[in-house]
């Protein structure tokens, strides 16, 4: 069935790759990605460049967390949700270039049915059949080889054609007033006000990136018990249960107040912004506190975060002695064959070293005299 839908999705392209349009009088720029929420994050940086240098907005075809994680970004116009977003509602708008961030077959294809005349994307060293043969789509075409460049830097080189210059990686967004008397009124709430915070989030977008409850709530006792901190649980709605269990493992319970699921986007972003360090594993939220300059600790596990990490104050944890592992998981390249390796890595790394990245981060300045 999927490569009957492939072969499918294939003939619409190539029947609409010979229509003719005109072209489109000025530039007119549609960004499309697959990118998860973390990515999303980091993309802003791209977005901003562009903005800046071509003082125009772009438009964004993303996930459905792209609406409202870009709202309020001055350099992005209207935001697409994927697989929502008709090929004919696009053409309307008559864009005239498409750069694709993500070697993906429904992208390219969206871009060719959608009358897009000049398709920018990328490839990699590890693609499928369909991959390859969408490739041949695009109007230009730059090769991501692993563990070289910052996802980031790389997507930049996309916009080079259209004249845009590369610019040191500066992420941005952007809460409304709203989400900030919002994020005011939380922390009066729960009487945070002037103490040392710290925002944990269980999350993480895979499975075999999640680190043992058990091992949080260590950590959080070490936190209130050397810092008188209190911690401030957080995270999606789907991150509750295991939100739960590490409050009741705790052992200063009164310490922890658990906000998993209260936030949107923009509004989590305000909340976190007055904390002093973020604990998760490798997963959007951590990025969402990076880009509002809180330091962070990203137990990283089997994420090789050299494609894409913290830029701010951070202390990356992988497993010690992570080389007897295998190879880690990059980016565009993980699957179930993969995965128990993966969780064994994400399982390896101690609560010693969370706490030692801790104590560097946060410094004696704020231990419990």
């Amino acid at each position: 069935m999927f490569h009957l839908q492939r072969a499918w999705l294939l003939l619409q392209t190539l029947a609409a790759s010979f229509r003719h349009r005109p072209p489109a009088a000025a530039k007119n720029i549609l960004v499309l990605t697959t990118g998860k929420l973390g990515d999303l994050v980091c993309l802003t940086s791209v977005f901003g460049a562009v903005g800046r240098q071509l003082r125009t907005t772009v438009d964004v075809v993303a996930n459905r967390f792209g609406p409202e994680l870009f709202t309020g970004n001055p350099s992005i116009g209207t935001v697409w949700v994927l697989n929502t977003t008709s090929p004919s509602a696009l053409a309307a708008r008559q864009y005239s270039h498409a750069v694709m961030l993500n070697p993906n077959p429904e992208l390219v294809a969206l871009a060719v049915r959608a009358g897009i005349p000049h398709r920018i994307g990328i490839s990699t060293p590890r693609e499928n059949f369909w991959t390859r043969i969408f490739e041949r789509f695009l109007r230009e075409r730059y090769v991501y080889g692993y563990d070289q460049q910052q996802v980031p830097e790389f997507s930049q080189r996309l916009f080079a054609t259209l004249g845009v210059q590369p610019e040191p990686e500066r992420r941005e967004l952007f809460p409304s007033d709203a989400d900030r008397r919002n994020a005011a009124s939380f922390w009066q709430q729960h009487a945070l006000d002037g103490q040392t915070v710290v925002a944990i989030c269980l999350g993480a977008g895979k499975a075999y990136k999640l680190w043992p409850v058990e091992r949080f709530a260590e950590v959080a006792d070490h936190l209130i018990e050397h810092y008188r901190a209190k911690i401030l649980l957080v995270g999606s709605g789907g991150d509750k249960e295991r939100s739960a269990a590490m409050a009741a493992a705790v052992i200063h319970r009164e310490a922890v107040v658990d906000a998993t699921g209260q936030f949107k986007l923009l509004e989590l972003a305000a909340v976190v912004q007055p904390c002093k360090l973020f604990i998760a594993a490798d997963t959007g939220p951590l990025h969402v506190a990076d880009t509002m300059k809180v330091p962070v600790v990203d137990i990283a596990g089997p994420a090789d975060c050299v494609t894409q990490h913290p830029i701010y104050r951070y202390k990356i944890l992988h497993p010690q002695g992570k080389e007897q592992y295998g190879e880690m998981a990059v980016a565009f390249h993980s699957g179930s064959e993969h995965e128990e390796r993966y969780a064994k890595m994400a399982g390896a790394v101690t609560v010693q070293q969370v706490t030692d990245a801790i104590g560097q981060l946060i410094g004696d300045g704020e231990r419990r005299k």
